[in-house]
């Protein structure tokens, strides 16, 4: 290239250049300066603060003083089956509800306990649980300085006699814990709460847990304020006044008496008065001129467990004494077998330092808890209380009538002979008043469609089939029977011939409820043809209703063969117990849950089945969880001779997730085999997370082939 060619394309550049220089000016003129983008938030928010620094917290080399730092306590953050990383939590109220709820606020009420800018709030909804708290885990474990084995928490509590328990806990294991109640005494102010602990409890609790209000209801939202966790110099700790005197002695007469602890009768046997459920109560006696008192020290809440369940239908009160000095909540419960069979009383505790004694009626229970099976008693509250003269007494009226019919029979039809009962179909023909002579009126009561007999004026009483009945196959004959007023009853079986009759006395002492015998035709059958029995008879006095006479056959105790062999494809099957396909491995038939049943296994030509004994409840764990969303129902096979009740359970991880289906048992001394759909369970149970399984119920029961399947 020339050199006037390259000044030429020189000057055509140059030239270019300054023109869009002039254009580019030229536009920055014209248009408005952009805003610039805002620049994003650093760190955590935290409503209620500014800005916030996330960290553990460290009991060791800081108070903890909600500062807007620490935990946020965020909803991301908490500990779930979803989220096992989660550093804080809540309990006590409806699953996957934010029932309580922690805040950073500013100090509702700054003064010279806390002149704090922020504390942590508590919101709580109404009618939580009591003992519904929140916890959050800290960073290492808790080492008290010497001189220091305590905890200080300011709290701001929502009314004085709050029960405010800490707890420290392990994060690994909650079994293992430490924790003290304190009872504020300030209304809308701060106080300093101090927890004593000791040197013993360094380096094992991880973990803070708080309960605002342990003994309390919330009738409506409740607002709590804490801050300022520290350690602190232990408080000296005053104990409680007691008592000098032993309380009045009662009076009542032994006979009329059900009594659990006093001295002025016989209680009854085998009382477990501390059985363990994890309370921080100390149960002791105290000697008070040669009578004892039961003393319960740091009170938070307290069990008594009886040997067999307790019939107290027949009585109008529970008599209690009780002294303190310190507690300002105590409640009474009264708890029957079965789950939510508990009801509370209160009890008043405003007269302290001295004996109070109340007797509260029955009735106060009886719409929740079953008098005829009473298994425990609780208490809760706080403080340190003794007790005494714990008994039942009253004599309860007598219905004239009964109101419900009895207990509906549950024996196989096909081994029953019935005389007279709505359950089965009765023998044709059969004369219930022929006419002997007697000044018995003879009448039929309705109750909620089931007919009874009712003998009324009874002397004597004649019943006198169309046709004689062999029942020389049949163990015994099954009579249901209530009275509110005889003194005497017997009941005849009578065969063709002279003297061929024989009688049985029945049991009036129970009056006012029904009652069931069922007796065995050897009683009678020295005397009585039981190829040719014609007529019953019954004699006594007073009233008497009748219902479900009927001769029954013996029914075996245990099977004597297997459940017919399952035929599903074995790779269609999750197998948990069967002889037929591979069970999963590592499962525990026999957890310990606190259960009364006992779990044997039963040989049945070569074939093997489990067997429930005592049942009550009982559980069966996996090793591992098992995913069965692929599956469409659950077999079982079970087999019982005596069983009223059976509930079998479905149960995944979490809270809550358990759900049960009934089963029918109503045919006694079989194999009964039954598909439950897994659809009944998924509206609750996580089917691909099952642990566990759970049987509730009563008697002995057999089981064989459970197992899932396609």
């Amino acid at each position: 290239m020339n050199s006037n060619l390259r000044m030429f394309f020189t000057k055509q550049t140059y030239l270019f250049a300054i023109f869009l220089s002039v254009i580019s000016c030229s536009k920055e003129n014209n248009d408005p300066i952009p805003e610039p983008e805002p620049e994003e938030p650093v760190g955590v928010v935290v409503e209620g603060c500014d800005s916030f620094t996330e960290a553990l917290p460290s009991l060791n080399t800081a108070t903890i003083d909600f500062e807007c730092n620490g935990n946020p306590f965020s909803e991301e953050g908490a500990l779930s089956d979803d989220n096992l990383t989660g550093t804080w939590g809540r309990f006590g109220g409806a699953a996957g509800t934010a029932f309580l709820k922690l805040g950073y606020a500013n100090n509702p009420n700054p003064g010279d306990v806390n002149s704090s800018s922020k504390v942590l709030s508590i919101s709580e909804d109404a009618n939580i649980e009591p003992w519904a708290g929140f916890f959050f885990n800290l960073n290492e474990k808790i080492t008290f300085p010497a001189g220091q084995e305590a905890i200080s928490i300011d709290v701001h509590s929502a009314a004085p006699g709050q029960s405010v328990l800490l707890k420290i806990e392990d994060s690994s294991n909650s079994d293992n814990f430490k924790e003290v109640i304190i009872v504020t005494t300030a209304s809308g102010a701060w106080e300093k709460l101090v927890y004593n602990f000791s040197a013993e409890d360094n380096n094992k609790y991880d973990r803070i847990v708080i309960i605002a209000a342990s003994t309390t209801t919330n009738s409506t939202a409740t607002t709590h304020y804490i801050d300022n966790i520290a350690f602190s110099t232990p408080v000296v700790v005053e104990e409680p006044d007691s008592p000098t005197s032993a309380p009045t002695a009662p009076t009542l007469d032994a006979a009329d008496v059900m009594s659990v602890f006093s001295d002025s009768y016989t209680d009854v046997a085998g009382t477990d008065f501390n059985p363990n459920w994890g309370q921080s109560t100390q149960v002791s006696n105290l000697d008070l001129d040669g009578n004892s008192v039961i003393k319960y020290a740091n009170l938070n809440y307290q069990g008594t467990a009886f040997a067999s369940p307790l019939n107290v239908s027949g009585y109008t009160s529970i008599h209690v004494d009780y002294w303190t000095s310190d507690s300002t909540a105590l409640n009474f419960f009264l708890i029957s077998s079965g789950e939510g069979k508990e009801k509370a009383k209160a009890l008043d505790v405003s007269n302290l330092g001295q004996w109070n004694s109340v007797d509260i009626a029955l009735t106060d229970f009886s719409d929740v808890v079953d008098l005829s099976d009473v298994i425990q008693f609780k208490v809760d509250g706080n403080g340190t209380v003794f007790f005494d003269n714990i008994y039942f007494h009253g004599e309860a009226p007598v219905n004239t009538a009964p109101t419900t019919a009895p207990t509906a029979p549950t024996a196989a039809a096909a081994n029953v002979i019935s005389i007279f009962s709505d359950s089965y179909t009765d023998v044709e023909g059969t004369d219930f008043n022929p006419n002997w002579g007697q000044s018995t009126q003879v009448s039929s009561l309705d109750l909620d469609g089931n007919s009874v007999m009712k003998y009324s004026n009874l002397n004597y009483q004649g019943t006198a089939f169309a046709s004689p009945l062999n029942v020389i196959d049949y163990e015994s004959i099954h009579i249901d029977y209530y009275t509110p007023d005889a003194t005497t009853l017997n009941f005849f079986l009578i065969s063709s011939g002279e003297g061929k009759e024989k009688a049985k006395a029945l049991d009036v002492s129970n009056l006012g409820q029904w009652n069931s015998i069922d007796i065995p035709l050897t009683d009678f059958s020295d005397v009585v043809d039981l190829a040719d029995v014609i007529q019953f008879k019954v004699d006594g006095n007073g009233t008497v209703f009748f219902d479900n006479i009927y001769f029954k056959k013996a029914v075996a105790t245990t099977p004597a063969t297997g459940p017919t062999l399952p035929s599903a494809a074995s790779e269609d099957v999750i197998s948990i117990f069967s002889d037929s396909y591979t069970d999963v491995e590592g499962t525990d038939f026999n957890p310990n849950w606190g259960q009364s049943t006992q779990v044997s296994n039963l040989d049945l030509d070569g074939n093997s089945v489990m067997k429930y004994t005592n049942l009550n409840y009982q559980g069966t764990a996996f090793s591992s969880p098992l995913n069965v969303s692929g599956y469409t129902s659950i077999h079982l096979d079970y087999w019982t001779s005596d069983s009223t009740a059976l509930n079998f359970f479905l149960i995944s991880s979490g809270e809550g997730k358990e759900k049960a289906k009934a089963l029918d048992v109503s045919n006694l001394g079989q194999w009964n085999s039954i598909d439950i759909p897994l659809t009944d369970f998924s509206d609750v149970v996580d089917l691909a997370d099952v642990i566990q399984f759970k049987v509730d119920g009563n008697g002995t029961v057999f089981f064989d082939n459970i197992y899932f399947k396609k």
